[in-house]
């Protein structure tokens, strides 16, 4: 929460209101998702990230054919889109079954990922927070260059 009295925490120059990122509905009913996909394409507009992102139920065809819970359906899921290669983030990757995965004819990458260290307007680094604060200290330029390492 934020009151009206707060800092501001946003650098003057990194205002981040104009950047198109979509803002939350102030309203019930609203499913998450239907705020943080276009939220996610905003960001990558804005970084130039081109990757394509969907949902499953923007796949229907693919919706029988996944099974199972956890690491089971993350396989399943690739099934469905001929995946050879998932890219896991590192706690991710301890409960999936790598074994399956193999003999299924596919490859799980874990995520190595290195956190660069910017400054921050407020206090000494704090790491591990959203790429809102990276903008908001360092500017659109060099969050592409960190994402580019």
């Amino acid at each position: 929460c934020v009151r009206a009295s707060a800092p501001r925490l946003l650098a003057p120059q990194q205002a981040l209101g104009a950047s198109g990122v979509p803002e939350a509905p102030e309203r019930s009913g609203v499913r998450l998702v239907s705020v943080t996909i276009p939220q996610l394409q905003a960001l990558g507009s804005l970084l130039s990230i081109s990757t394509p992102m969907l949902t499953l139920s923007e796949v229907p065809d693919a919706l029988p054919l996944l099974t199972g819970s956890k690491g089971a359906l993350v396989l399943s899921i690739c099934h469905a889109f001929r995946a050879t290669t998932y890219l896991s983030g590192k706690t991710g990757a301890t409960y999936l079954d790598h074994d399956a995965f193999a003999a299924a004819g596919v490859a799980i990458e874990v995520q190595k990922y290195d956190h660069p260290v910017y400054p921050q307007r407020f206090g000494p680094f704090l790491p591990g927070l959203s790429i809102l604060d990276a903008l908001a200290n360092c500017g659109t330029q060099q969050v592409r260059e960190f994402l580019a390492r």
